[in-house]
């Protein structure tokens, strides 16, 4: 069990329950709830529905927080439409996502044609549409979209190409199904499926640790020159990293008006991504970057990222 079920005080003396969440090695935070909504065990993970009292209705896989209600637009909208205004997007695909909020935002745009969400877990994504419509629609239910539920890389390697890859997965823990999802064998294969001009846009763990680090630097070996977009997410705790990279090996560089153009001429409504939110995002501090600087392991087929990998750098 990751909750504590008896009454504990809370609120300055109220009594409440407490979910407990290992955000990263060594960090364990604890969320005080009203109700468990859903507790299964599906093929490939173990999905927990938890009624918190901070941020409504969250969502957690083995453990770790996937999505919660109060705040799952700023991490969809930013996965998301940084990537869909820098190029073509006629055809999209998307790797994970089962709450639809990565689709959701995808079939905004008027002019895709096509969206393929390849989901390895059906029982999660078939939970997700009972239980989680209120928060994130139903966008399962547009024509464009294709559900497949196979493992995304063998999808991918028999797949025809892209405008658009967004790679929306769990965390890379041992026992989880996305761990190979996470290698330099895997970032060349995207980029072998994307069109020219095409566009990946990557969930890359939290900022400032060695896995992200590591991570970036597995990107870099594949893709080429890698954006970092900061996103700060209340009820991840941690800010999240979220890169974006380009078949060219370059990713386009838009100001702040050229995006909220693109915005405006798609009619793309949105609640926190806009220019200025794009150019706050790719902002990183001195010490960031230095972090970058610092040496780094590839993960490979052979070598893959560990959970451990994800304690906090400090300098």
């Amino acid at each position: 069990m990751k909750w504590q079920s008896a009454p504990v005080p809370v609120d300055g003396g109220a009594q409440g329950n407490i979910y407990f969440e290992t955000i990263q090695a060594g960090l364990l935070a604890g969320f005080t709830f009203d109700e468990i909504l859903l507790d299964e065990t599906t093929d490939f993970q173990h999905a927990t529905l938890v009624k918190t009292q901070a941020f409504g209705t969250a969502l957690f896989l083995d453990g770790i927080l996937n999505s919660a209600q109060a705040d799952e637009f700023i991490y969809h909208e930013a996965l998301v439409h940084p990537a869909m205004i820098r190029g073509p997007r006629r055809r999209v695909l998307v790797v994970g996502g089962a709450e639809g909020g990565v689709i959701r935002e995808v079939l905004k745009y008027q002019d895709v044609e096509e969206v393929v969400m390849v989901d390895i877990d059906a029982a999660l994504v078939r939970l997700c549409q009972k239980h989680l419509s209120e928060t994130y629609g139903n966008p399962w239910n547009d024509d464009r979209l294709e559900l497949v539920h196979i493992d995304g890389r063998a999808y991918l390697e028999s797949s025809d190409p892209f405008d658009v890859i967004i790679l929306d997965l769990n965390e890379a823990t041992e026992e989880g199904p996305a761990r190979l999802l996470f290698t330099r064998e895997f970032y060349s294969l995207i980029r072998d499926r994307l069109n020219p001009g095409g566009m990946v846009s990557m969930q890359s763990e939290w900022i400032n640790t060695g896995f992200h680090f590591d991570l970036t630097k597995t990107q870099k070996s594949s893709l080429g020159e890698v954006v970092i977009f900061e996103v700060s997410v209340p009820s991840f705790l941690l800010p999240e990293a979220l890169n974006l990279a380009c078949k060219s090996g370059f990713v386009p560089l838009l100001s702040e008006n050229q995006v909220d153009s693109h915005l405006a001429e798609a009619q793309i409504g949105t609640r926190f991504y806009n220019g200025a939110m794009d150019q706050k995002m790719r902002t990183l501090s001195p010490v960031q970057m230095e972090g970058y600087q610092k040496p780094a392991r590839i993960f490979s087929d052979h070598e893959p990222p560990r959970f451990e990998d994800s304690e906090v750098q400090n300098g």
